[in-house]
């Protein structure tokens, strides 16, 4: 099954195929292309940590916290390590995905992709 992150971005960059065919066709070689679309995913998981570790930790905080302190038998520890270990998680399904989907995209000629339309 697909993570929802994984499909985001395999539509983002098929719905840009023309685009992608377009900077190739006017002198982007392809090492430049996949340069910029890593760096475009990790930018995604670059945004995707800053708001999870602001204002989602912000909320799972504040909620567990109301929760534990409603029951006398809880205590709420929130900690830090699985957070963390997801960031590097997150940041190899970028890079994969974006590998593949380009991958994928790439194996018709510039002329076929520059012809298909949508």
């Amino acid at each position: 099954m697909d993570s929802p992150l994984r499909i985001l971005h395999i539509t983002g960059v098929i719905t840009r195929r023309n685009e992608f065919a377009l900077l190739e066709s006017i002198g982007m070689t392809k090492r430049q292309l996949k340069k910029v679309l890593v760096y475009e995913g990790l930018f995604n998981v670059l945004l995707t940590v800053s708001i999870t570790s602001t204002l989602g930790v912000f909320l799972t905080y504040s909620i567990s916290k109301s929760i534990a302190d409603s029951m006398a038998f809880t205590v709420f520890h929130m900690g830090w390590l699985p957070f963390i270990l997801a960031v590097p998680v997150l940041a190899a399904i970028a890079y994969t995905v974006t590998l593949s989907s380009y991958r994928m995209l790439s194996k018709d000629t510039i002329v076929e992709r520059l012809r298909q339309t949508e």
